[in-house]
């Protein structure tokens, strides 16, 4: 059965497109978000294009189509795409093991199973390999690994479940995969995408290079306040050079991602386009077990799903309502699938969906972490109301029950820690615990100071990240913010178990190492060893 409507009739039916910008407007305010660029493609052509809040709140600044957008995890298939090029032109095999193109990567020693992995398990992300996002994304949006250290801590990153079990987001699987990239091209990784994916798409208004964004076109970065007012965040850096550039770091905007879109709705039908082996991109390389779906899979960048079906697995808005609304309910299965991914990175919040059986592609890009995956409401909003020709009011229940659990995450958290804390501490001299601690990479470092009468710590001696420790029990410490510098310094996506630091001693007592749990997906902490006991203060 063809979709409901595969023109765009309910677009030009006035009171069904008044209706929807409505649900579009009444979703942005349930969220709290700052700014949202909205279009839809359908067989090549713009057939909607809505843009409302500001792209710069303080300059009452409106985006447009060519405003751009740090893409978070919609750079990822662009990634994959310059791959399928590399596999086309010989240089590099879906299928072998990574070890064939950086041989440093030896298993035998470490935990990563680099003997067993290749690219497509990496730009799958199906390694069963923990993230540990929390160990590179520091405060205030800033990267707290070198480039350099890709390797090292690629080697180091503890297995949680077994390969090719289900997907597994993992950040640094594409920092990897660009690594081979730039050996293979001699190439930065940008300048292969430009090479490429970018020049041959005509793709201008794309770019990862720092000359690459015109000044002051790129859209500010927010979250929503305590007031749900705006509150502006430092700017994402991540640009050619850095170390996660290629995992989230691209820059476009809502005409070139409809367009990136397009293409690959070209490529589901075997339709000809100037790059090569985009299918694979779009194969089900895994399955995504979240909630109750089981139809579910995931490609390289891309969820793909039959309808009907749960939407939006890939976001955050799963773990933040009871149950995700079935989209294409009591409707006969759809030949084709259709593919999406959701993304929300520190200041933004973006989703796209491709639908290859309507020729149609929906790009919603948002420059807020707002209360609960907007982007991802408002684009299922928008399928349900072209295909299905009805209102997606449903939609506001869910989203305003996200926005509800969102906003409350941060009492929950408090209540948690405040009964988990022990009232009756031992007295621990502060001076046993100061000095500089180091991972085993050499690439981060803790260090422990007093300062004004209070433990602190920070990351690589940088001011910026510095924390405050308070005793919670034994020998852990909790460095939790209060809810505004929570905000402000870009840490509402981690979970409680990131702002704990536990000191360990020897047998004579001796604080000889730090462990910090920054993945809750693997029970064990990074350790980083004392080096000095000496620190000065920041």
């Amino acid at each position: 059965m063809a979709f409901y409507s595969p023109t765009m009739e309910p677009l030009l039916d006035q009171k069904v497109r008044g209706a929807m910008i409505a649900e579009i407007e009444e979703l942005q305010r349930i969220g709290g978000t700052a700014g949202v660029s909205i279009g839809i493609m359908s067989h090549g052509s713009l057939v909607f294009e809505h843009h409302l809040g500001f792209a710069d709140v303080e300059n009452k600044q409106v985006a447009n189509a060519n405003t751009r957008y740090p893409l978070g995890l919609l750079s990822r298939s662009f990634v994959a795409a310059i791959v399928a090029q590399l596999v086309q032109e010989g240089k590099l095999k879906w299928d072998e093991p990574i070890t064939t193109y950086i041989e440093e990567l030896d298993s035998a020693d470490v935990p990563m199973p680099a003997n067993y992995l290749t690219l497509t398990d990496l730009l799958s992300e199906r390694t069963g390999v923990a993230s540990l996002e929390g160990i590179w994304l520091g405060a205030g949006n800033e990267s707290n690994i070198h480039k350099d250290f890709t390797i090292a801590m690629c080697k180091v990153l503890p297995v949680t479940c077994y390969s090719g079990c289900a997907w597994l987001p993992n950040d640094w699987m594409y920092a990897l995969a660009a690594e081979i990239i730039e050996r293979v091209t001699k190439l930065s990784w940008g300048e292969a995408l430009e090479a490429y994916v970018l020049r041959p798409l005509n793709l201008s208004d794309t770019s990862v290079k720092p000359d690459g964004t015109p000044p002051h076109s790129t859209a500010l970065p927010y979250a929503v306040g305590t007031d749900g007012e705006p509150v502006r965040l430092n700017d994402v850096g991540l640009l050619d050079g850095d170390l996660m550039s290629p995992a989230c770091g691209i820059r476009s905007t809502l005409s070139d991602c409809l367009a990136w879109g397009n293409l690959f709705a070209k490529t589901f039908h075997a339709e000809p386009t100037p790059l090569h082996g985009l299918s694979k991109i779009l194969e089900n390389h895994c399955n995504v077990k979240m909630d109750d779906c089981d139809n579910t899979g995931y490609g390289m960048g891309f969820a793909r799903v039959h309808l009907p079906a749960n939407l939006g697995l890939t976001g955050i808005n799963p773990s933040l309502v009871d149950k995700m609304p079935p989209i294409g309910h009591c409707w006969i299965p759809y030949t084709d699938p259709i593919f999406y991914q959701t993304t929300v990175i520190p200041g933004y919040n973006h989703a796209i969906f491709v639908v290859p059986e309507a020729q149609m592609t929906i790009v919603v890009l948002t420059n807020s972490v707002s209360r609960g995956d907007t982007a991802d409401w408002i684009a299922q909003a928008m399928l349900q109301t072209i295909h299905f020709y009805v209102y997606p009011g449903d939609l506001l229940t869910y989203a305003a029950e996200a926005a509800r659990t969102f906003t409350s995450s941060y009492s929950r958290m408090s209540h948690t820690l405040h009964d988990e804390k022990s009232w009756t501490l031992p007295e621990i001299s502060y001076s046993e615990l100061t000095g500089v601690y180091r991972h085993g990479t050499k690439a981060l470092s803790i260090n422990v100071f007093q300062k004004d009468g209070l433990l602190q710590f920070n990351i690589n001696g940088k001011p910026s990240q510095t924390h405050i420790l308070r005793h919670h029990n034994n020998d852990t410490f909790d460095f939790f913010p209060s809810e505004e510098d929570r905000i402000k310094r870009s840490l509402m996506l981690y979970t409680l178990d990131y702002f704990f630091l536990t000191f360990q001693r020897n047998e004579e007592g001796y604080a000889h190492a730090v462990e910090w749990c920054v993945d809750s997906s693997f029970p064990y902490g990074q350790i980083f060893e004392k080096v000095t006991d000496l620190v000065l203060a920041s």
